[in-house]
């Protein structure tokens, strides 16, 4: 719930004004944002619509305090900022339940998904405009962390694809097949 409590808190239509990203993320890492969701999902609209201002005060004071430590400073003026009508209680529906392609009882129709290919500098650039790795060397050390083994995944995926397509297309037998078996993916080839 940290993204989608942070996404709340700023969101231009139904977040708290003058609430920044740090600010934000820190809130939802104290606990208020697995709270919040907790509560979306297990109670009736009435009951939700009534923990509300509980929840509201335990923001506030977060706020005025910073008692978690995962602010960067005392927030008394953003804390005075929340109203009585924050959360809307639509728009949290909608955020913990969003509608999706997997929303309807039956499965989406996968077969014309196509995978597009990942563009690690571009992303590299945006890592560094919107979050707060900094350097290059952050950067690098957040995406082996990160994102090199999903990246790599999916390129296997998409040259075994393009493998077997031209292999189906001459009659050849394909020297790999590559499936996923939760939760490990596993590339087996023929000598």
């Amino acid at each position: 719930m940290h993204c989608a409590a942070t996404c709340l808190l700023l969101s231009a239509q139904a977040g708290l004004p003058g609430c920044g990203t740090s600010v934000a993320y820190g809130l939802a890492k104290s606990g208020l944002g697995e709270a919040l969701l907790e509560a979306v999902q297990s109670l009736a609209h009435r009951d939700l619509v009534f923990s509300l201002p509980g929840w509201r005060l335990k923001l506030q004071r977060e706020l005025a305090t910073n008692a978690s430590g995962l602010l960067t400073r005392k927030q008394p003026s953003l804390a005075r900022k929340v109203s009585a009508k924050f959360p809307d209680v639509n728009t949290l529906l909608q955020y913990a339940n969003p509608v999706t392609s997997w929303t309807e009882d039956t499965p989406p129709d996968a077969s014309r998904w196509i995978p597009g290919q990942l563009d690690i500098a571009k992303l590299a650039s945006l890592c560094e405009l919107f979050f707060t790795w900094g350097t290059a060397s952050q950067i690098m050390a957040n995406f082996r962390k990160n994102i090199y083994a999903g990246a790599c995944i999916q390129r296997l995926s998409s040259v075994h694809q393009c493998s077997v397509m031209i292999m189906i297309h001459s009659n050849q037998q394909p020297p790999c097949s590559l499936w996923m078996s939760p939760p490990i993916w596993q590339l087996t080839c023929q000598e």
